[in-house]
Formats: structure tokens, C-alpha cells, sequence
């Protein structure tokens, strides 16, 4: 398990990152530019993407430290793993309390394209939540029968 995260650290989270921000990117923000929330929403989009960064640069430590049968390695995981669910939960009940609060003649018109991007955005993170859930229960099922120091 240490090594497939460190291989999706290394080589599948660079492009997971650079994808969401392409998408982010090309499909713009949930509101207009004069809108009220529209700073809120450029903020929430920053935070998603530096929280991102953040989880997959521990993620990568702590594959390192398991790969070298650290113990400080599964908790470094396993708290990377939380953590990043825990804010994107936050994230998402921020998002629909933004949804909520705002008028709808705010929200900035998506083309079919941009509204394909976000839907493969959406499969994509589900995949990735898929692979950091079953790092997790791993982790948290073989961490005692492991050789760690």
C-alpha cells in the first residue's frame, strides 16, 4: 500500500491537480463577475485547490515514512486522509450554503462543454476519494500486523 500511494503522489495526483485547476480554469466560476458571493466563490476554489496540494505533498511524505516501516508513516496517511475529507465535506456544505444564499439570476451560464468538464471533474474526484477510502481501511485493518519501528 506504501507504494501505491507514493506512485499516485507521485504520478497520478500532479495530473488529478493540474486537471482540476485546467477545469477550474476553463470552467470559470459558479457566479457572474458582479456578483455578491463572487469573491466568496474565487476564495472556496483557492482553498480547494492549496488544501489539494497540501494533502498530496503529506500524502507523499507519509508513503515515504511507511515505505521505510515508520510508524509515524500510517498516521501521517491516515491524518491526511481525514483531514482532506473532512475539509472537502466543509467545502461542499460551504458550496450549497453559498447555493442557497444567493439569487439565481447571479449564476453565470455554462455551455454543454464546460458542463461535460465539470461532470468528468466530479467522476475523477469520486475516483480519488474511492482510492484515499480504501488506503484508509487499509491502513487502519493491517497497521498493527505490519513491521513498523
Amino acid at each position: 500500500m506504501a507504494n501505491w500511494i507514493c506512485i499516485y503522489t507521485l504520478l497520478v495526483s500532479p495530473w488529478l491537480w493540474w486537471f482540476y485547476v485546467v477545469s477550474a480554469l476553463t470552467s470559470g466560476l459558479t457566479f457572474v463577475e458582479n456578483a455578491p458571493l463572487a469573491g466568496v466563490d474565487a476564495l472556496v476554489m483557492f482553498v480547494d485547490m492549496l488544501t489539494s496540494l497540501i494533502i498530496t505533498v503529506a500524502l507523499f511524505i507519509g508513503g515515504m515514512r511507511l515505505r521505510a516501516l515508520r510508524r509515524s508513516g500510517t498516521t501521517i496517511i491516515i491524518l491526511s486522509i481525514v483531514v482532506a475529507v473532512a475539509v472537502q465535506v466543509l467545502m461542499l456544505f460551504g458550496v450549497m450554503l453559498l447555493l442557497a444564499m444567493s439569487d439565481p439570476i447571479h449564476y453565470a451560464t455554462k455551455t454543454v462543454a464546460v458542463e461535460l468538464i465539470d461532470f468528468l471533474a466530479v467522476i475523477v474526484g469520486l475516483c480519488e476519494a474511492a482510492f484515499m477510502v480504501t488506503a484508509l481501511l487499509w491502513l487502519r485493518r493491517n497497521e498493527r500486523s505490519l513491521p513498523l519501528t
